[in-house]
């Protein structure tokens, strides 16, 4: 296997796990099992973030804060959910979760 199947290996999981995560997080009517899933999300919002900047040159700034900023949605989601004890609150913090996900995961593939 040469270095550009691994890749494609790489970012296809990479589809998978936030998809599946990303149905498990909206679609478990179980609150403490979606809890669960939804710090799940985030770690994995915040390794999606890692990755896109580890794999940027280092003078390349613009990307690199953009990556970051991604993370930095998924770090405001879990103090939103942290924070709040609110129902709707949670809605919004796994909605950001969503967000950091989604983008950090196009960002990563698409660039």
């Amino acid at each position: 296997m040469n270095a550009l199947g691994a890749m494609v290996i790489m970012f296809v999981a990479a589809i998978v796990v936030s998809a599946v995560l990303m149905l498990l997080m909206f679609f478990i009517k179980d609150e403490q099992k979606q809890k669960v899933v939804f710090y799940i999300t985030v770690v994995w919002g915040m390794v999606l973030a890692w990755a896109d900047v580890s794999g940027q040159p280092e003078n390349a700034t613009t990307p690199q804060l953009i990556s970051w900023g991604f993370g930095a949605v998924a770090v405001i989601a879990i103090l939103l959910q942290l924070l709040s004890k609110k129902e709707d609150k949670f809605a919004i913090a796994k909605l950001l979760s969503a967000i950091s996900v989604i983008g950090g995961l196009l960002y990563f593939v698409l660039q």
